[in-house]
Order: structure tokens, then C-alpha cells, then sequence
């Protein structure tokens, strides 16, 4: 559990995060 609290709390905001700038940079070229 410590495991799934660990990666719902960081990794999937940043992950998140880095597919909305992902998206961000293919929109602006």
C-alpha cells in the first residue's frame, strides 16, 4: 500500500504534469 500511496501522491502528478507539457510544446511548434 505505502507503494500505491507513493505513486498516486508523486509520480502521477508529475506525470501529470509532464504529459501536459509534452502537449504543450507539440501544440506551440
Amino acid at each position: 500500500k505505502a507503494c500505491s500511496f507513493i505513486f498516486l501522491t508523486i509520480c502521477y502528478p508529475c506525470f501529470v504534469i509532464w504529459v501536459l507539457l509534452q502537449s504543450f510544446f507539440i501544440l506551440s511548434t
